[in-house]
């Protein structure tokens, strides 16, 4: 396997991929749906699949080896936490982790953890912070841990769930933002008393939230319809006053002459010199740019399989341990 410094990797419905000076390379040769991306170093992946398997590549090539097998339902996130442990959540809201750089994997058991809700279950880092990370259930729990996962204690929300997907201030580790079906909730306790902000327009529902790297207030949002009645119904909205109201921008996400972009299934960023890049990915295998100073897309490229995940490197997104963050098939 090549250095993948400054490229994007990318989960898709055929294996991993990478996109590199214009040109895409495959680095897997099985044809698995990859949901889930982690960084192992500067030449090794673990991969978590649709299908509850998870893979780690081989350093200094293209094989990779099945190491677990069947994990309860789809592998919905991946973190390194420490240069030998990796967390993984999946889709039926268990937790997974393994103290061998991913080579075997034993089930975590998250205090008040209920094993018959079957919801699911992610897990992300908290910026500046390096051994820390934030669980969270879509049932309506959350968890935290500072040592990188070797402890986990629960936190108090103060409101119930569902939750859709928490995000936390990249400037400040004690403002957490939670996604509720109908609305937006901020805590300032580090995910402990919540309170209720913004709410969504009718028949809309977050999906996935993120903080833009370079403009902290600004928080960026992918809902879709309740009903989700047509394909490219995903849209993507910003607010800069931390959930209290957001905007809807290009709701289409089209800039070109070609047919409107898919759904989209991921996205992440990416900083430059003059701010920073929004990527997308679609369910028609299309790799979308956003300048946070415009309003309309750019196709990098089209015709892959569909992507589920992407994946930066440490020279452009300053994280090398977690994937983009996506959503479910």
């Amino acid at each position: 396997m090549t250095r993948l410094a400054d490229s994007i990797l990318l989960g898709t419905d055929a294996g991993v991929l990478q996109y590199r000076d214009g040109a895409v390379t495959p680095l897997s040769s099985d044809q698995e749906q990859v949901t889930a991306l982690a960084r192992l170093g500067d030449s090794e992946l673990v991969a978590g699949t649709a299908g509850g398997g998870l893979f780690r590549s081989q350093r200094g090539t293209t094989e990779w080896a099945r190491v677990s097998n069947d994990l309860d339902g789809s592998i919905e996130s991946l973190c390194v936490t420490t240069p030998k442990r990796v967390l993984a959540g999946t889709s039926a809201g268990t937790a997974w982790r393994s103290d061998d750089r991913g080579e075997t994997y034993h089930a975590l058991e998250l205090p008040g953890m209920h094993a018959e809700v079957d919801h699911p279950l992610s897990f992300q880092r908290i910026a500046r912070l390096p051994l820390h990370f934030v669980a969270c259930a879509a049932q309506g729990k959350l968890w935290k841990t500072i040592d990188g996962g070797s402890r986990f204690e629960t936190c108090k929300p103060g409101i119930p769930g569902p939750f859709h997907g928490v995000a936390v201030h990249p400037r400040d580790p004690d403002t957490w933002v939670l996604l509720l079906p109908g609305s937006i909730a901020r805590s300032s306790a580090a995910g402990n008393s919540f309170h209720k902000t913004g709410r969504w327009p009718d028949g809309m529902q977050p999906a996935v939230a993120w903080f833009a790297p370079q403009s902290p207030h600004a928080l960026w949002v992918l809902a879709q319809p309740s009903a989700r009645p047509t394909a490219d119904s995903s849209t993507l909205w910003t607010s800069t006053d931390l959930g209290d109201t957001f905007q809807q921008v290009n709701p289409r996400l089209v800039d070109h002459a070609r047919d409107p972009t898919g759904e989209i299934t991921c996205m992440t960023a990416r900083s430059h010199i003059q701010g920073f890049q929004v990527l997308l990915g679609t369910d028609r295998g299309e790799l979308l740019v956003l300048e946070h100073s415009k309003t309309a897309s750019q196709q990098i490229v089209s015709g892959l399989p569909p992507i589920r995940t992407i994946l930066m490197t440490p020279a452009i997104s300053g994280d090398p341990s977690t994937s983009g963050i996506h959503l479910l098939p």
